[in-house]
């Protein structure tokens, strides 16, 4: 299919004028075009009254201008001017400028000089409007170009702050040493993965559903070995700004590394839901990160739990004003439900 592109008044303008850094082709044409005038002035003269000696040269002068800039307007007016004079303006066949004459033809002076200016200035305007605006696309892509390259620094150094750790912990020889180091250097890790998926290619924050999906499939491919499938059911999305995402999204990556750790075996099948649920209006948000593994072991009190983990998602959902929780999946159910509660902060929105 042939696309036929937009033919705005405004476009074409700013095309205009065509040849006006180039003289040698811009007044010949000018002049074609008062010659053109001319003839259309003699055939029209039967049917005027006197008084009309310039009723065509004046668009002469203005489609000159227009078309072929300074020079052309210049070249047309001049010859409008002579041939104006010679043919229609008395006494005939003179150039002389003394009496009405010299009054008639300054009035017609006036006016092609106030037309080729006030053309000029707007075509000198439009391209400075143009330019402008060039320098301001190519400021964005600058500006976009600057963003994806810090937010690749920042994913880098905290990849490599992860593997200087995990580097760290395999010359350890203290078993609970180790594997602290390792969880910190997975925690890093997946800092730098969180900031890599707050925004697009187009540098646009992405939603609550854009990166909580992709962000538990990861985490499920690179700890499990099973078939778990994952679950993201979110009705309603919400848009917030990356200082409570950041957070925000950790949390739910604790839960679910919580669910694989103590939910499955390696290479057990399941299903991982993440459920996004407004309460209160639209005011606040809950969070459930739902398994259907083994549950919790006999006696776990989340509360009082050691693990580190759980430490780190309760001080951020603090952090976000909310609460965070685990619990036995509903009666009759397998598994074990993590829940956190937050109000949406100052500058999220719904999105849809």
């Amino acid at each position: 299919m042939i696309s036929i592109p937009s033919l705005s008044p405004q476009r074409i303008f700013r095309r205009l004028p065509l040849f006006g850094g180039r003289p040698l082709v811009a007044v010949p044409a000018a002049l074609a075009i008062t010659l053109a005038a001319m003839l259309l002035r003699v055939a029209l003269d039967p049917h005027l009254p006197s008084g009309f000696p310039y009723v065509t040269f004046f668009p002469a002068v203005v489609v000159s201008a227009m078309l072929f800039g300074l020079y052309g307007g210049i070249a047309s007016s001049v010859l409008g001017f002579v041939l104006a004079r010679w043919f229609w303006v008395a006494p005939f066949g003179s150039l002389s400028l003394i009496g009405p004459a010299g009054w008639a033809m300054l009035l017609y002076t006036f006016v092609v000089v106030v037309d080729i200016v006030a053309i000029h200035s707007a075509q000198v305007a439009f391209g400075s409007l143009d330019v402008e605006r060039q320098r301001n696309r190519d400021l964005a892509t600058s500006r976009e170009l600057l963003f994806h390259e810090l937010q690749h620094r920042v994913g880098n150094n905290l990849q490599m702050v992860g593997s200087l750790l995990a580097l760290q912990g395999r010359r350890m020889t203290d078993a609970t040493a180790r594997e602290a180091v390792d969880q910190a250097s997975r925690r890093v890790n997946l800092v730098g993965k969180i900031q890599r998926t707050l925004y697009n290619a187009e540098g646009n924050q992405r939603s609550i559903r854009e990166v909580l999906g992709p962000l538990v499939e990861d985490i499920v491919a690179t700890s499990h070995g099973g078939a778990l499938t994952i679950v993201l059911d979110a009705p309603r999305d919400y848009l917030i700004p990356a200082q409570q995402a950041i957070p925000l999204a950790l949390i739910v990556a604790e839960a679910a590394s919580n669910a694989l750790e103590h939910g499955y075996d390696h290479e057990d099948a399941g299903q991982i839901t993440v459920r996004v649920i407004a309460e209160d209006a639209g005011g606040s948000l809950r969070i459930e990160v739902m398994d259907d593994g083994r549950g919790l072991p006999a006696g776990f009190d989340p509360a009082s739990s050691p693990s580190l983990g759980l430490r780190i998602a309760r001080t951020l959902a603090v952090g976000l004003g909310g609460q965070f929780e685990v619990a036995p999946a509903a009666a009759g159910a397998r598994g074990t439900v993590s829940i956190l509660r937050f109000p949406l902060p100052e500058g999220s929105r719904e999105i849809t």
